[in-house]
């Protein structure tokens, strides 16, 4: 909260689904901001944004609008171009994350490949990219000679391409051997299986303050169970 306090914000829009408003306990974080002397506003989407600023900063977790709006849905269309425009329109509104950004890491494949250059760029690097690939056909000896190309190890991991918007992004499926190519929802990234000791760390960035959370994760797997 320091970033916020030590600036001039006044006025906060925010907007994300009930079920992520109850998951942050978002209450206790518009309490502290109106502690603060901010006020704080959630988003009418279906409404000018201009009849509810101006606002100082706007957060948002609009992933399942724009998941929607690339599906070709009229209303989350209106609704991401509603956002858009006021954002054009007021560029000194401090926007937590801009679209653009979502946008690039909400493919998968392109989303690794970002992290990957990082890599390539920075020999130092004390961090890695476990090998991946994109699975289009649902022909398993297609499939078998496009990993063994980019040299997956098993255990592999299938992720759908999408990583945010919908209730499925998440869903994955460990395969321990080429048996279990079958059963794999296609299209999908495949990539190696890096075991991890049941522990995975996300990293919040806030302007020059990072945040490290640990959250559980998958236990260890070996290839073939």
């Amino acid at each position: 909260m320091s970033l916020l306090l030590g600036s001039k914000v006044r006025r906060i829009g925010y907007w994300m689904t009930e079920k992520k408003i109850r998951k942050l306990d978002f209450e206790e974080f518009e309490e502290i901001c109106r502690n603060a002397g901010m006020e704080i506003l959630k988003l009418d989407l279906d409404r000018s944004l201009d009849e509810q600023g101006p606002f100082d900063v706007i957060l948002h977790k609009l992933t399942d609008q724009i998941a929607r709006s690339e599906e070709g849905c009229q209303v989350a269309q209106q609704q991401i171009k509603r956002f858009q425009e006021y954002v054009t329109r007021y560029p000194h509104t401090v926007i937590v994350d801009p679209i653009e950004n979502v946008m690039q890491l909400f493919d998968r494949y392109q989303q690794y490949g970002h992290i990957q250059h990082l890599c390539l760029e920075d020999k130092k690097a004390s961090f890695f990219v476990p090998t991946f690939v994109e699975l289009h056909s649902i022909n398993i000896e297609s499939n078998k000679r496009a990993i063994e190309t980019v040299g997956l190890q098993y255990p592999i991991v299938c992720k759908p391409m999408v990583s945010h918007g919908s209730s499925q992004c998440h869903d994955m499926t460990i395969i321990f051997g080429e048996s279990g190519l079958k059963d794999a929802d296609i299209p999908c990234l495949a990539q190696t299986f890096v075991n991890h000791n049941a522990k995975l760390y996300k990293i919040f960035v806030v302007g020059s303050k990072y945040y490290i959370v640990e959250r559980p994760s998958i236990k260890n797997l070996h290839a073939g169970g």
